[in-house]
């Protein structure tokens, strides 16, 4: 054999050689990349099948709600405010791709489950990409709104989840406000106890008035559906700096024969929520994993598993964002009524719109 032909055929045989040796490899990094991907929707998976995503009855009477249709004649409507109802078609662009909307709903009800009741609390999550900012915007129960629907029928914003859960929620909102929403998380008393006591309890500053109501009129309150000894987890001291566990988070956030009624008690459920992110926010990845898996199954949502792998993945630059806190009505935009022999909030939904457009996505000139 030749020498070329002998050095033509070695080069061969090594080309052939390392081309197997480049095979190996990157069939090895394929089966690893498989693995890691099974490994990374495993977890995912694991997560996801711990949050509720059944739906809430559609059965009329499945709601646990004692109001009636709440009346006012046209007169005393318009003398609310004549631009109440006008028309909201001012052109607005909701621009959806930047922006996440997503409505946390906190129920009255005593019971675990899905039953429909009363949404004590009602604050709209917009995360804002651009921005890098998350608002959280409370809709307080009590104004007064048209539920769709239901013929002829005014109500307390509240009861919109009561009639219909979130999907009629989202109608309500939308009808009154021009505000489409269609994603929501859920949870109830019980559940919100567990969260706060989840991330160790929250530290507050508490006042004196704030802290009798909580001691006097809610903590035995809750200690009797709970069904606990009279006097359990009542907070010492005379207000301050004070830490809560879930119990008493739960109580405080519920205050409202005190100070400014309704306006401050939601202001009181935004406060705890912003120290749950800001604790959250000083978790380690173990310990944020630990939280997860004991808080997602406290939630009932309609996020699909894509929305939640894509909240899972962005959560830790959604951490460093700024947290801001509002509410709907704003000051000036609203007037005290009488329906039905109860007390209501007449808004200028018109005025409240701009407002929550202006603060999520900027200007609206």
């Amino acid at each position: 054999m030749k020498k070329n032909e002998r050095n033509t055929k070695g080069a061969a045989a090594g080309k052939k050689k390392k081309g197997g040796k480049l095979a190996y490899v990157l069939t090895s990094l394929m089966g690893v990349m498989v693995i890691l991907l099974s490994v990374g929707y495993g977890v995912f998976h694991h997560y996801y099948s711990k949050l509720n995503t059944s739906k809430f009855s559609d059965d009329p009477n499945a709601y646990d709600i004692s109001d009636t249709d709440l009346k006012i004649s046209d007169a005393d409507l318009k003398a609310l405010d004549e631009t109440l109802y006008q028309d909201l078609g001012d052109g607005l662009v909701f621009d959806e791709r930047n922006v996440t909307n997503i409505i946390l709903v906190g129920t009255d009800s005593r019971s675990r489950g899905n039953k429909r009741t009363r949404s004590d609390a009602m604050i709209l999550v917009s995360i804002n990409r651009n921005t890098k900012k998350i608002i959280m915007t409370s809709f307080m129960r009590d104004m007064y709104v048209a539920i769709p629907n239901k013929k002829d029928n005014h109500n307390r914003l509240n009861t919109a989840f009561a009639y219909g859960g979130p999907d009629l929620l989202f109608q309500t909102i939308d009808t009154n406000f021009g505000i489409k929403i269609e994603k929501y998380a859920h949870i109830d008393f019980y559940n919100f106890i567990d969260l706060v006591d989840a991330v160790g309890g929250v530290d507050l500053e508490v006042n004196k008035g704030e802290l009798d109501v909580v001691n006097y009129y809610y903590l035995p309150e809750l200690n009797a559906a709970l069904k606990d000894p009279p006097g359990t987890d009542v907070i010492p001291g005379k207000g301050g700096m004070t830490h809560l566990n879930g119990k008493q988070a739960l109580a405080y956030t519920r205050v409202r024969y005190y100070g400014n009624g309704d306006f401050e008690r939601t202001e009181r459920q935004r406060k705890v929520l912003t120290q749950i992110f800001q604790k959250a926010k000083q978790m380690s990845v173990s310990e944020l994993n630990k939280l997860a898996d004991v808080v997602l199954p406290m939630i009932s949502t309609n996020l699909t598993q894509g929305e939640v792998m894509s909240l899972i993945v962005n959560s830790p630059e959604y951490l460093t964002y700024d947290l801001e806190s509002h509410r709907i009505p704003i000051d000036g935009s609203f007037a005290y009524t009488e329906a039905g022999n109860a007390s209501v909030l007449g808004v200028n939904f018109k005025m409240n719109r701009k407002y929550w457009y202006e603060t999520v996505y900027g200007s609206a000139d």
